[in-house]
């Protein structure tokens, strides 16, 4: 089967990229290597700035359907050895919702599909070859032809690049817990090395908490790089995060790990006749900490969609060329700033130190914590992307 646009990864980004194009009226197949629904690793806090996105794919009262729980506070620590050094509680300028990646991408899915995009789940695709004449991507159960082709599959090195230089030095872990409340606010509690935040999330219809955890190398080694020997180091470094811990009761389907990843900007567009597109995290991973993640990948894939869908014939080589540099400075423009911010905030924020110094500052002056949240992300009143 020939499919005008071929997009390979089923999360936000490829959801939303497939379902604008479907709604432009260009055929799309979406092919998902598992199956939804499925936990992913993501800190499942959706940034009011998502809001424009989800609205655009016909997904505008999914927060509502969902009974997504409102987050408008933030609390961080900062802590050292068992000791608590900095501490800042605040509103946050525009309330987000937590919803767990169960739920969001099932429900992505579900509106991809109405849209008419012929979505494809236990379909991996193992490599791409193209020419002047098209794109073909090889599957276990045959070969899909295509015009153009969006990679969306995530922060694991995938299909469509060569990453054999890349830096991949980071570790996350995650699961959702009973027996801890949190209303209404999303905690970040910063150690040497590593971080975990928490915030309350729809997932099946039931409240609970997400808890996930990012660490350098070099700290989950010291932590006998097991999950369980990171929530233990993360309990004896921060009190704050101790005293949730030990009230959580973790609901073991919800566990995921993730290794082998970076923050590098890997870019937006791929080379050659027929250029692979990239968008979420196969163009780019924000800081987790900045909150971000998904807004921008529905954003981003959005944008993508709409790049595409208004490249004109893109049967041809040259408007997929086209398309590709369009896609490339729209992507530069929208979010360079906020994952360049995003990565220096990562850097201070993991030295204890440092992350006291900036904490306190932005304690004593509130106007600095609103400009970080405000510069991290999209804001939902803005045009679109």
């Amino acid at each position: 089967m020939t499919a005008r646009v071929l997009v390979i990864g089923g999360g936000p980004a490829g959801l939303a990229t497939a379902t604008v194009l479907a709604r432009r009226g260009i055929a799309v197949t979406l092919a998902e290597a598992g199956t939804w629904p499925r936990p992913k690793m993501c800190g499942e806090f959706l940034s009011p700035d998502a809001e424009r996105a989800l609205a655009e794919i016909g997904a505008g009262d999914l927060v509502r359907s969902l009974d997504a729980p409102p987050i408008d506070a933030l609390r961080v620590t900062v802590a050292r050895g068992g000791r608590v050094l900095a501490e800042m509680s605040r509103p946050l300028g525009a309330a987000g919702h937590g919803v767990s990646r169960i739920d969001l991408d099932a429900a992505l899915a579900t509106t991809a599909r109405a849209a008419g995009v012929d979505v494809r789940e236990r379909c991996r695709v193992d490599g791409l070859t193209s020419d002047a004449a098209g794109v073909r991507a090889t599957t276990a159960t045959g070969e899909i032809a295509a015009d153009a082709v969006v990679v969306a599959s995530g922060r694991v090195p995938g299909v469509g690049r060569d990453e054999s230089g890349a830096s991949r030095d980071w570790v996350a872990v995650k699961t959702h817990v009973r027996g801890v409340r949190l209303p209404r606010v999303t905690e970040l509690h910063f150690v040497g090395g590593a971080y975990v935040g928490l915030n309350e999330v729809t997932c099946r219809g039931e409240r609970v908490v997400n808890v996930c955890a990012l660490a350098s190398r070099r700290t989950w080694e010291a932590s006998g790089a097991t999950p369980s020997g990171l929530w233990t180091t993360l309990a004896r470094e921060s009190p704050a995060f101790a005293e949730r811990w030990n009230q959580a009761d973790p609901v073991a389907e919800s566990f995921v790990a993730a290794a082998g990843f970076g923050f590098a900007v890997r870019g937006a567009r791929g080379r050659g006749e027929r250029p692979v597109l990239f968008v979420g995290d196969a163009a780019a991973l924000i800081a987790p900490l900045c909150g971000d993640g998904q807004a921008m990948a529905l954003a981003g894939g959005a944008a993508l969609g709409r790049v595409l869908a208004d490249a004109g014939n893109i049967t041809d080589a040259a408007a997929i060329r086209g398309a590709a540099a369009a896609w490339d400075r729209e992507f530069r423009s929208s979010f360079r700033g906020r994952l360049a911010l995003g990565r220096a905030l990562q850097s201070v924020l993991l030295r204890p130190a440092a992350a006291a110094w900036l904490v306190r500052s932005a304690a004593g002056l509130p106007p600095l914590t609103d400009w970080l949240y405000r510069r991290t992300r999209g804001p939902a009143d803005a045009r679109p992307i």
